[in-house]
């Protein structure tokens, strides 16, 4: 019987000829081969590190992060099985476990993002029989050169972050203060684009020569991407 959707009725024939259908039903066949993937087991589980933290990994834009994981039943490894790696935005990829059921995965440089490891015990599986879960926590790197002019003049500011897809679309806010201040002050909020910002400020009160002190931060509270 070929693979698909298929009508099945079974009918009983006496002796005389008599003829009767004693069953119909529609059903489905499917012969496609189930190919273990490694060695498939009850319970098997996946477990994963960053940079040797579980779960969790905090990395400075512009780096790569190491994730390692391992597939067990048990205690046991599974080698030789393919565990499937998706998240982030990133095109979907898999890597192989080796003989002690270990695998490596280097995060490409980019921004945070959540990445999701599974693995289907055998080709056909629908769901996988293991998953995993991390996150990768990018802290962002800014550059920021100021110009300043004479009295009365406007000085032009300007900065970069680590890589544009660390810094998209964030609104960084700009402080400053003169040197013999006691505080930062927050006068105005940044939008980058493509991790870039440029802000102008005017210098109107000051009479004689004066340094300031000029920062740009992103909020606590985190920012989009």
């Amino acid at each position: 019987m070929s693979s698909g959707a298929h009508q099945l009725r079974v009918a009983l024939t006496d002796a005389a000829g008599n003829s009767a259908v004693v069953y119909s039903a529609a059903i489905t066949a499917d012969n496609t081969v189930r190919v273990p993937n490694g060695i498939p087991c009850d319970g098997v589980q996946l477990s994963l590190s960053v940079n040797r933290h579980p779960r969790l990994g905090v990395v400075r834009s512009g780096r790569c992060v190491l994730t390692r994981g391992w597939l067990r039943c048990a205690r046991t490894p599974v080698p030789g099985a393919q565990v499937d790696v998706s998240g982030g935005g990133g095109k979907s990829t898999s890597v192989q476990t080796n003989a002690e059921g270990r695998f490596d995965y280097w995060v490409p440089i980019g921004a945070s993002r959540t990445l999701t490891f599974s693995y289907r015990a055998y080709s056909n599986d629908t769901n996988p029989a293991a998953i995993a879960h991390v996150k990768i926590r990018v802290r962002p790197r800014s550059r920021f050169i100021s110009r300043p002019t004479g009295c009365g003049a406007r000085a032009r500011s300007t900065g970069a972050g680590g890589s544009p897809a660390a810094l998209p679309s964030n609104r960084p806010d700009t402080s400053g203060r003169s040197e013999v201040g006691t505080t930062m002050g927050t006068f105005d909020q940044l939008v980058t684009h493509d991790g870039l910002f440029a802000y102008r400020y005017t210098f109107r009160r000051t009479p004689v020569t004066t340094t300031y002190a000029f920062r740009v931060a992103l909020p606590v509270s985190g920012v989009a991407g």
